[in-house]
């Protein structure tokens, strides 16, 4: 009786050992995995819930696990907590606080929006979110307390990389006094060349440097030409991300190979929480409403690896999320999958299986080579799509 009790404890002490060794096992610090999301915005139906947390509930898990998430923060930020509605949106901290509690770490303030409470609202968003980074680790980009002041990445820090990121917007809706905000239009001679120069002196900075850069027609499916050529030429400049927004709908992505690395284009996350898809009488607006597509989005999962001398994407996790209206009418962030296993009626889930149609659809456009593992099959693989050559192309 004595050696099995014996037997059994030192069975129970490996067990432990093993356990404690497996729970300590360093995640190598050569990699690092980076989440994106579209769009949050703020519209009414965002904002007039008692409890904000509740939207990011659902994914709160993706989005912590990971070493950062970027999201595109489209209105202004006030530390009075006052709010206003499209076309002129204004949130308050707690509004932000609550998607950063969701898992949102890095967030890109330059886009048509940031100026809708003009040049005090700019400022007033830059200390609302500097207020923010005193009790969360937070960075965000895209916005200057004053126009001499100069257009700097942000440095992040985290593991073993340091990553530059700068957010840029193509447009703005107000005619500004002053310009406060990173703007860089894709089609204008005089901007595009000087956004390039800086993309090629910054970039050499960093180990890893992310674009943000919101424009391009809204509700547009793909990318414009000459936004793609854009976005090439931003690559050959030095940049490993494009991270796009601003259509409120998703586009689909690619990946580029220079030499040994490969580097990604998000043309369009999309809208991650909004209230563009309007819900009337509990019924879903037609699927073939454009506005139907800006309920639809992805989370979009990419691991990044550390080289002798530069950093490649190795993985890329798509995940199918969608809005969703609960009993209460909270707008919440939630994937397809998820939505798919709740008692729906039968309008619902035919609605739900065909918007989840659409975002694989939508993966089934966008192109990776063969040399990144992707955990959604319908994304396409092709050959290497090499950048030739480093010549700027106009």
């Amino acid at each position: 009786m004595n050696s099995i009790i014996r037997i059994t404890t030192i069975i129970l002490i490996l067990l432990s050992t093993i356990r404690l060794y497996a729970d300590k096992t360093p995640v190598p610090e050569n990699e690092i995995t980076l989440s994106f999301v579209g769009d949050i915005m703020a519209h009414a139906v965002n904002y007039r819930v008692k409890d904000y947390s509740v939207m990011y509930e659902n994914v709160k898990d993706l989005l912590t696990k990971d070493d950062l998430t970027f999201g595109n923060l489209e209105t202004c930020v006030n530390t009075k907590n006052e709010y206003s509605d499209f076309p002129l949106f204004k949130t308050g901290t707690n509004y932000v606080q609550a998607v950063i509690d969701g898992g949102v770490d890095v967030f890109s303030l330059a886009n048509n929006h940031s100026y809708d409470q003009g040049v005090a609202g700019v400022r007033e968003t830059i200390k609302a979110m500097t207020l923010l980074q005193q009790n969360n680790r937070v960075y965000f980009s895209g916005l200057r307390m004053h126009q001499t002041d100069d257009i700097k990445s942000t440095v992040i820090n985290i593991k073993n990389f340091k990553i530059g990121f700068l957010a840029v917007t193509q447009y703005h809706n107000m005619i500004p006094r002053e310009k406060l905000i990173y703007k860089y239009e894709y089609a204008s001679r005089r901007e595009k060349p000087a956004f390039y120069k800086l993309v090629e002196k910054e970039s050499k900075k960093f180990d890893l440097y992310i674009i943000s850069y919101h424009g391009d027609w809204e509700y547009l499916l793909r990318p414009n030409k000459f936004k793609s050529i854009f976005f090439k030429n931003l690559l050959k400049c030095g940049a490993d991300i494009i991270y796009s927004h601003g259509p409120h709908v998703v586009q689909p992505f690619t990946v580029k190979v220079d030499g040994k690395v490969n580097k990604l284009i998000l043309n369009s996350m999309g809208n991650f929480i909004s209230g563009q898809r309007y819900v009337f009488n509990n019924k879903p607006i037609s699927d073939s409403h454009l506005r139907t597509n800006s309920g639809d989005s992805f989370i979009i999962q990419v691991t990044c690896k550390k080289l002798e001398n530069s950093v490649t994407i190795t993985k890329i996790n798509p995940l199918l999320i969608t809005n969703h209206q609960n009993k209460k009418r909270e707008t919440i962030v939630i994937t397809l999958d998820d939505v798919l296993k709740f008692p729906l009626s039968r309008i619902w889930k035919e609605y739900y299986l065909k918007r989840k149609k659409f975002l694989e659809k939508v993966l089934s456009q966008s192109i990776i080579p063969d040399n990144i593992l992707c955990t959604d099959k319908n994304v396409k693989r092709e050959k290497v799509q090499i950048i030739y050559n480093k010549r700027i192309v106009y």
